[in-house]
């Protein structure tokens, strides 16, 4: 297993892994968003056998956000 920094071609493929470890899609959804918002302070991916299998992502917590 390799832990990697995530990049846009990971997108795709952390969306479904989030999608699938979740009850509902809006987890996968809030995720996209925090990406896109929230000013990720890193998001990493684990990589094994070529794919992606894992995902972390970690923001600074804002009250008003």
């Amino acid at each position: 297993m390799k832990i990697r920094k995530e990049t846009a071609a990971d997108i795709e493929a952390v969306f479904e892994i989030n999608r699938s470890a979740f009850p509902t899609e809006e987890e996968a959804q809030l995720v996209n968003r925090l990406r896109e918002t929230a000013s990720p302070l890193i998001s990493l991916v684990a990589e094994g056998e070529q794919e992606i299998i894992g995902h972390i992502l970690f923001t600074s917590c804002d009250p008003g956000f």
